[in-house]
């Protein structure tokens, strides 16, 4: 585990390393940048909870808080790490398919065709 994992992140790292086929040491970067960008989201959600999404400048103008900013960069890394690592469900879809779309379902043939077909107008 990288030793600059704090906490939170060091729990999101534990979550992921063992339960997520393929991951393993050739990710470290992706999944250490993924376990930060966590661990920096849960602080600015923290903080905009606790203290506004708005912050009153020097001058008394009012402006959105920094950890907006914050919030919004670790969610967009999180979307990119997550795609990448297989963690988002079409993202899994997409490494177990290897991105193609199979040419047979398991659903196909199971609809009636023809006069045995039940249409819409048909129903109640």
């Amino acid at each position: 585990m990288p030793r600059e994992l704090d906490a939170d992140a060091r729990k999101e790292w534990n979550r992921l390393i063992g339960k997520v086929a393929g991951i393993d040491e050739r990710d470290r970067g992706l999944l250490t940048a993924h376990c930060l960008a966590w661990s920096r989201m849960r602080k600015a959600s923290k903080e905009l909870e606790k203290n506004g999404m708005t912050v009153l400048t020097p001058r008394g103008c009012v402006m959105a808080s920094p950890w907006v900013s914050i919030l919004n960069s670790a969610t967009r890394i999180m979307e990119t790490t997550a795609a990448k690592l297989g963690l988002s469900p079409f993202a899994r879809g997409q490494i177990l398919t290897n991105g193609t779309i199979p040419d047979e379902s398991e659903w196909d043939g199971l609809l009636a065709e023809g006069k045995d077909a039940v249409k819409i107008a048909d129903v109640g």
